[in-house]
């Protein structure tokens, strides 16, 4: 039997729409299955994990360049660390206004000076210069209340020894308590011995 090349074609054609089909009554295409919520939480977990790592590194560089350093490098490293935490206390406390002075008690620190007077006027070999308590004696020898009439004679004699801008603001100080002094009868005793030490002062030590 004789196919005729027409025939051939049509029976092509319609085997090929016959696949089509089938395919087509297969089934619907597969619908995209909705995520669990355990499912959208698994696939979170890894990118959380991974941030973690990331910001944990820098630390663990630090930890490492730590860990490199020889023995000699971080005691190097610790001296600086404590001349620079020295230096920031030193800042602070010069903000503040805390000398060596004001943390001792007041009493002490009167104690202190008075000892350090007497000491260089009887124990000369053993006395040795110290700023903070000629300092102190300096601002309250004119006070009955803390410095003695006995304990001022030696100051008179310590005075005479008194040089450069020490001397100077000295003067000056004692200058201006006695303008200040208007002579008022309502004045105590401590104040006039104020001023009449005020006078000798001046008298002992503004001399060109």
């Amino acid at each position: 039997m004789v196919v005729k090349a027409s025939d051939a074609s049509s029976m092509k054609k319609n085997k090929t729409m016959k696949t089509k089909g089938e395919l087509k009554l297969k089934g619907p295409a597969k619908q995209k299955r909705k995520k669990t919520d355990n499912e959208e939480t698994s696939e979170t977990e890894p990118k959380t994990l991974k941030k973690q790592k990331v910001q944990a590194e820098p630390e663990e560089q630090v930890e490492n360049l730590e860990e490199e350093l020889t023995p000699e490098e971080k005691r190097v490293a610790e001296r600086k660390m404590k001349k620079m935490l020295k230096k920031e206390e030193k800042m602070r406390k010069r903000e503040e206004g805390i000398g060596e002075d004001k943390k001792e008690d007041q009493s002490k620190a009167a104690e202190r000076a008075l000892e350090y007077l007497n000491c260089w006027s009887e124990k000369r070999s053993e006395w040795r210069f110290k700023k903070i308590r000629q300092t102190w004696l300096l601002q309250h020898m004119y006070d009955p209340e803390k410095v003695s009439d006995a304990s001022f004679s030696i100051m008179l004699l310590y005075l005479e020894n008194l040089r450069g801008v020490a001397r100077d603001v000295t003067v000056q100080k004692a200058e201006a308590m006695i303008k200040e002094d208007k002579g008022d009868p309502s004045q105590t005793a401590d104040d006039q011995k104020r001023i009449h030490r005020a006078l000798e002062v001046v008298r002992l030590l503004a001399v060109d």
